[in-house]
């Protein structure tokens, strides 16, 4: 589909401005809502869902719902009646490029490969939670972009595409679209391997990692056929065999992320990107579930709540707080109850006999009290305050825009 034949709407509701790109699963476009004039990234896919329509856009709702700013958000799933019924997605526009052009052949430095990957992580791990998985994972899929602050950004395009194109058409299109042989698994490539689960990604993880920190693909050229073969029996050379200069530790991580025996790989991608922090000589960072509280100031006082340890409960806080109070509510109470008594002496021994009131009439009718029985009663503990769930990122109608905006192919 050349520029010029692209009609003048797709879906009824989207006008299309340029062409952006295209790939092996179709053309990205870059278009504007009619109604609302929001300017969004348009794909139209190359498959031909026929039957399977509600599958498609199914896919696409599961997509949507990972709750990551690192996933490029989709605002719509629909066939396009102008387009023969070809099945489209409409997406977030991002300024930037992926990280394949942003590297293009040079070597990239470690510490922007693990901050990238670092990203890349915590949208996968939470994909892989809810039973997602990417499947194309490498370079080109990465996007980098800025947040509102300059920082940087990098969101994973095409999430859940080659899924939808297996679930959608079968097998019959999947040297085109399960996967890219350079950094495809190879459990995809053999109909005969194990079933592809998220350790598939973790995978493509690491031959992106590898090709981002040297410049090159790990697998050599000379054809699809050699490529294949490589990938399902060929030797896995230590990196540092094939040009890599990041010594034993890198080599270690290398095949261990990309062994072709899933149970021996990582087990997580945050796992596996810290891991690699570490053999590259970097800082490893702790998630911040395990992130150790800042200590309490030097100003405060001994009688200050203590601040939970890492490892604290919700409930373990509210013991401690309630028996803080106690001990507190304790001691004034005690001192309340002197005071009182030490009142009452004093009235006793300063008592006029004209008054009329013996010191024995001062306490006449007043049942025996002990001074603890001014002490308040210790609050029952609350309830354990509960955690809003992940809000899915539910696929919307384009009528209601995105919050973000990407140049994205």
């Amino acid at each position: 589909m050349s520029e010029l034949d692209v009609p003048s709407r797709i879906g009824g509701r989207y006008r299309p401005l340029r062409l952006i790109g295209k790939g092996g699963m179709g053309a990205v476009y870059e278009v504007e809502h009619v109604h609302t004039g929001q300017r969004l990234a348009l794909k139209v896919l190359t498959l031909q869902v026929g039957r399977s329509v509600e599958r498609f856009k199914l896919e696409a709702r599961v997509a949507a719902r990972i709750p990551s700013d690192h996933v490029v958000r989709v605002t719509d799933a629909d066939v396009a009646p102008e387009l023969d019924g070809a099945p489209y997605l409409v997406m977030e526009l991002l300024e930037g490029a992926d990280l394949a052009r942003v590297t293009g052949d040079c070597p990239a430095s470690p510490s922007d490969v693990v901050e990238w990957l670092r990203q890349v992580a915590r949208a996968l791990v939470k994909a892989h939670e809810r039973g997602i998985v990417h499947r194309d994972l490498k370079p080109e899929n990465l996007f980098l972009t800025q947040r509102e602050d300059g920082a940087p950004l990098v969101k994973i395009l095409d999430f859940g595409i080659a899924k939808m194109v297996v679930d959608t058409v079968g097998l019959t299109h999947s040297g085109q679209f399960l996967g890219t042989p350079m950094f495809m698994a190879p459990e995809q490539a053999d109909s005969h391997g194990p079933p592809v689960t998220e350790r598939a990604d973790l995978y493509a993880l690491g031959q992106t990692a590898f090709t981002l920190l040297t410049g090159r693909n790990y697998w050599t050229g000379g054809g699809l056929g050699k490529v294949f073969a490589q990938l399902l029996a060929g030797p896995m050379a230590p990196p540092s065999a094939r040009g890599a200069t990041f010594g034993p530790a890198f080599d270690a991580w290398f095949l261990r992320a990309c062994n072709r025996d899933t149970s021996k790989r990582f087990t997580s991608a945050y796992e596996q990107v810290e891991e690699l922090a570490a053999a590259l000589g970097l800082p490893r960072q702790a998630r911040i579930s395990e992130s150790v509280p800042k200590p309490v100031s030097a100003n405060k006082t001994e009688s200050a709540t203590p601040a939970p340890t890492p490892h604290s409960s919700a409930a373990d806080v509210i013991t401690t707080v309630s028996s803080s109070r106690r001990k507190r509510w304790l001691a004034s109470g005690i001192a309340g109850s002197l005071a009182v008594l030490g009142s009452l002496a004093l009235l006793r021994l300063h008592a006029s006999p004209t008054a009329g009131v013996t010191p024995e009439e001062d306490y006449a009718g007043a049942s025996p009290r002990s001074p603890l029985a001014a002490v308040p009663p210790a609050p029952s503990p609350h309830t354990e305050p509960t955690r809003a769930a992940d809000a899915p990122e539910a696929i919307a109608d384009a009528s209601r825009p995105p919050d973000a905006v990407e140049d994205q192919r």
